[in-house]
């Protein structure tokens, strides 16, 4: 079997991959009261390693539906490259309608939301949870995150309804910070 880690520190790796992850489909990281596209880590062993990641070129729905997205059918999930950006395979081609993308980790508590906002605008969806029924019962169902997977032929309009649907909110009379 191939290994998924890229050629650093496994321990690192273990501390980033869930940044990495995030980003690379889209996601914004918490940093304080801001949403950033980059993370800051050190090595679990001593911290004798530092590493920065940042989004370089911010990938959007549009660009992906223009023909330009690659499919990964290990990771599940699109990118334009011609390489996974998490498992590393190079075996990877142009998404078909019916391929399940991944689109969004939600906690348990907003993922009952998301499926009812799917279930209304007519998309197909599954999902996975990440801990299992066992060791959530044990560490509590509240930890549970939650996978959601889509029909390319349906991502971009998902995409769009998790973006509207988990938008920050503006607090009235506030101006919004251009730096935020």
């Amino acid at each position: 079997m191939e290994d998924l880690c890229p050629p650093l520190c496994h321990e690192l790796w273990n501390v980033i991959y869930p940044y990495v992850f995030a980003l690379q489909n889209g996601g914004n990281l918490d940093c304080g009261n801001i949403k950033v596209k980059s993370f800051d880590a050190v090595c679990p062993d001593g911290a004798r390693v530092s590493i920065h990641g940042e989004v370089i070129e911010s990938e959007t729905s549009d660009n992906m539906s223009g023909g330009k997205a690659m499919y990964c059918e290990n990771c599940c999930i699109l990118f334009a490259e011609n390489r996974c950006p998490v498992c590393g395979n190079k075996k990877v081609r142009i998404p078909e309608p019916d391929d399940y993308c991944f689109l969004t980790e939600k906690e348990m508590i907003w993922a009952g939301m998301l499926e009812d906002v799917l279930k209304q605008n007519g998309i197909p969806y599954f999902t996975k949870q990440m801990l299992g029924a066992g060791l959530a019962l044990k560490i509590g169902p509240m930890s549970e995150r939650c996978r959601f997977y889509v029909p390319y032929s349906h991502f971009q309009e998902a995409d769009e309804l998790v973006e509207a649907l988990f938008a920050p909110v503006q607090e009235e009379g506030k101006e919004t910070d251009p730096e935020e």
